[in-house]
């Protein structure tokens, strides 16, 4: 009775469905789970809808789409909300890819939104599937690669650990998938060392040949004391990737002991390297030289510190340079000269030493910057940080005597430290931030404050760089 109700009322255009999935909820249709896609191993909360309402709103969608038996038109469906529910119930997901072809047109996308091979078994068996039928993985657009072993090895690992595998079956396999979907867009979740026998050099190089983004992660956790254990490591000792324009590095290294690894990524645009060694050597801008379209990287609370060279900072428009030892650098980098380069748009943060408070004073910054965003750590009284109160005076004191002319953006995140007694220090920067937001104003430069937490904002940057 309540599912015919329910969809009277939809078909009669009384209730709206995407109405009905935004009243869902109440906490016992709430239930956390673990995505395999964008951030694996971070819980997220996904609202389950009830049965009645799911089939409620199955026919209300069946009812309009064989209204356009001789074509299918997206628009004619309520996407959003069918995603959320055949994303909730992956039963449903497969009854529908079977019931017509305007419901498999519909549901393919959302099958094949992020794909995941769990095991090597899976690997060989998804590579049959692209052999035999090429065709139905034609709307693949990402391929999410993952291990989901819970028993992780010991930190830190070690490079003899990380031998060859006996079989080469599934590092074919991946390679067979790769060529049968011309991926444009690669995820490999690396949680486990058992995969990064399948994924080297050779598997890179070959099979990635047409690859735009290349995400490759290791280990998420949340522990803080973690975080800073040595990331997964990979053995590649060279790359080249002459299609690759997006890559994304998060708490994985890149190649071998005592040497350099030779790269060669001419289109590459976008490199994103968080809580990461990287690279062997503390000089990334080695690793630039061989990107010469390079104009956007981002490092995030990475293990080394890397170099900051004038000549490959030339080519960046887009620098975000977020963590303790990223902004000691680029505080004592700046302040010894000038940055004379087409810089459009930075990010710094976060402030973690005194040292970084009072080099605010010595920045020199380029003309051309457009958008600068500035994340602040928030300590409380029993916590050892410095006061951002006078760190937001340097930035008044700094702006105000700035010449940066093309700025027509300042942003300021506010981290409260994860310890009680942190939300104390939001009352002592109202003041500070007051003065930023008027001298914005009377420069007509607009100005922004929000309050995130640092790793939520992290990862939506590596996100969006995907």
């Amino acid at each position: 009775m309540v599912n015919k109700a329910m969809f009277s009322l939809i078909r009669s255009g009384s209730l709206k469905v995407g109405d009905l999935i935004s009243s869902v909820t109440t906490p016992r249709w709430s239930q956390t789970i673990t995505p395999y896609a964008p951030t694996p191993g971070v819980p997220q909360t996904r609202q389950i809808v009830p049965n009645e309402l799911a089939i409620a709103i199955l026919q209300a969608a069946s009812d309009i789409i064989f209204q356009h038996t001789t074509a299918y038109d997206p628009f004619a469906l309520p996407d959003r909300e069918l995603r959320h529910l055949l994303q909730g119930y992956q039963g449903l997901l497969f009854n529908c890819l079977l019931t017509c072809k305007n419901w498999y047109n519909f549901g393919v996308d959302i099958l094949y939104e992020y794909p995941c091979l769990v095991s090597p078994g899976s690997i060989e068996s998804f590579a049959s599937t692209a052999i035999s039928c090429p065709r139905l993985l034609k709307p693949l657009r990402n391929l999410y690669v993952l291990d989901e072993v819970e028993t992780f090895p010991t930190f830190p690992y070690v490079w003899s650990e990380l031998k060859p595998s006996k079989s080469r079956r599934p590092r074919i396999a991946l390679r067979a998938i790769f060529d049968a979907c011309q991926l444009p867009s690669l995820t490999i979740n690396l949680r486990n060392t058992s995969l990064t026998t399948y994924v080297t050099a050779d598997t890179l190089e070959k099979s990635l040949v047409r690859q735009k983004k290349l995400t490759l992660l290791g280990h998420t956790r949340c522990d803080q004391s973690q975080l800073m254990a040595s990331p997964l490591a990979i053995p590649v000792d060279h790359m080249n990737l002459p299609n690759l324009t997006v890559l994304c590095l998060r708490e994985v290294c890149l190649g071998i002991p005592n040497r350099f690894p030779d790269f060669t990524l001419p289109a590459l645009r976008t490199l994103q390297i968080l809580r990461s060694d990287a690279f062997p050597q503390d000089d990334i801008w080695l690793v630039a030289a061989n990107m010469p379209s390079l104009t956007t990287l981002g490092l995030f609370q990475n293990h080394t510190r890397f170099l900051l060279d004038d000549v490959g900072i030339q080519q960046i428009t887009t620098l975000d340079l977020v963590g303790p030892q990223e902004s000691q650098l680029f505080s004592s980098w700046t302040g010894s000269r000038k940055l004379e380069c087409p810089m459009k748009h930075l990010t710094l943060g976060v402030f973690w030493h005194q040292s970084d408070y009072e080099e605010v004073y010595n920045w020199r910054l380029p003309s051309a910057i457009e958008t600068l965003t500035l994340c602040i750590q928030l300590g409380h009284d029993h916590y050892p940080h410095p006061d951002p109160t006078q760190m937001l005076q340097n930035i008044f004191t700094f702006l105000k005597s700035s010449k940066m002319w093309s700025l027509t953006k300042v942003s300021v995140i506010l981290v409260p430290h994860p310890s009680p007694g942190a939300k104390k220090g939001y009352d002592s920067v109202q003041f500070g931030l007051e003065n930023i937001e008027l001298l914005c104003r009377s420069r007509k430069v607009l100005f922004e404050v929000t309050e995130r937490d640092h790793h939520d904002w992290v990862t939506q940057k590596l996100v969006d760089a995907q």
